[in-house]
């Protein structure tokens, strides 16, 4: 449940925000008042269950304020703070599909020496009075897609 109150709470900031900095207002925060900001945020969660997921939060909506300031600064380009927040919630979703693809699958994992050795590279005939099943597996990373038979 906190998750969500951290999610809304970073969201209505940075829709508070975003209006500031699209407005073309100066808007600074010092090293010191930023780094005091972020340690706050790391001790309020650092034992909390779903610690990264706030944080995620937390750092893509500060990108996402960069982004939207120098977009108003340098483009003249105003972003609706709503547009900006479900670009938000979009880019921490693309970015936790991202890091679960990149853990390895078990086929994937190192294979002890005798192990390696022990499978032979192309198909053979089992030993008289023995069946054997062949079978095998594909995997599609892009559509995280498989199959097996």
């Amino acid at each position: 449940m906190e998750i969500a109150s951290a999610a809304k709470t970073t969201s209505i900031c940075l829709e508070g925000l975003s209006k500031c900095i699209s407005s073309k207002r100066e808007f600074v925060v010092s090293l010191e008042e930023f780094s005091d900001c972020w340690e706050s945020i790391l001790k309020k969660y650092e034992k909390h269950v779903n610690s990264q997921e706030i944080l995620h939060v937390v750092v893509f909506g500060l990108w996402s304020l960069w982004k939207t300031r120098n977009s108003a600064v340098f483009e003249g380009t105003i972003t609706n703070p709503t547009i900006m927040v479900i670009s938000l919630q979009a880019q921490v979703q693309e970015y936790r599909v991202a890091q679960m693809s990149t853990k390895p699958l078990i086929n994937e994992l190192p294979c002890p020496q005798d192990c390696a050795q022990s499978v032979p590279n192309s198909w053979t005939k089992p030993a008289h009075g023995w069946v054997k099943a062949n079978c095998d597996r594909a995997w599609l990373k892009q559509t995280q897609k498989g199959g097996a038979g």
